[in-house]
C-alpha cells in the first residue's frame, strides 16, 4: 500500500526532530496522531500542522508566546503605535527579539529587554468604555 504525501511528510518531521521529539516526551505514533489532529480540527494542510505544533509550550517559552502576541495585539489594534513602538522601542533596523520578553504577573505588565539592553514596561490600557491601546515606558 503506497503512503500518502501528507504521511510522509509528517515523517519526514519526525525524522528531522526526532530526537527534540523524543526529549519532549513524543513517539513517533504520539506525534504522528497530534499532528493528524492539529490538520483536522484546525483545517491546516501538514506545513501549517507542523508550525502549530512547535510553537506549543513544549518547545517554545510562554515568555515567547506572551512576546508574539503583544505585538500582534499591537498591530492589531493600532497599525501606528505599533511604528512608534518599533521605532522608540526596537529599533526600525533590529528585529524583534521575542527572547526578551517576560510576563510581570505582580504588575500585569510585560518587561522587554531591546538589544541595547534598555528595559521597557509594555502593557495594554482598557479606557472606561472599553476602548484599547498599549502604552510603553523605560522600566
Amino acid at each position: 500500500m503506497k503512503k500518502g504525501s501528507k504521511l510522509k511528510t509528517i515523517d519526514q518531521y519526525w525524522a528531522e526532530n526526532e530526537y527534540v521529539l523524543r526529549e519532549a516526551g513524543y513517539t513517533k505514533e504520539k506525534f504522528t496522531n497530534k499532528m493528524k489532529q492539529i490538520m483536522f480540527h484546525q483545517n491546516k494542510r501538514t506545513s501549517g500542522a507542523w508550525r502549530v505544533f512547535k510553537h506549543s509550550t513544549d518547545f517554545t517559552s510562554k515568555d515567547v508566546i506572551a512576546g508574539e502576541n503583544v505585538i500582534q495585539g499591537m498591530k492589531n489594534l493600532d497599525k501606528e503605535a505599533y511604528k512608534q513602538f518599533r521605532k522608540e522601542v526596537i529599533g526600525w533596523k533590529n528585529k524583534v527579539d521575542y527572547e526578551g520578553f517576560v510576563y510581570d504577573k505582580d504588575t500585569g505588565t510585560y518587561k522587554y529587554t531591546n538589544k541595547d539592553g534598555t528595559a521597557w514596561n509594555i502593557v495594554l490600557i482598557t479606557g472606561p468604555y472599553g476602548s484599547q491601546y498599549w502604552d510603553w515606558r523605560k522600566a
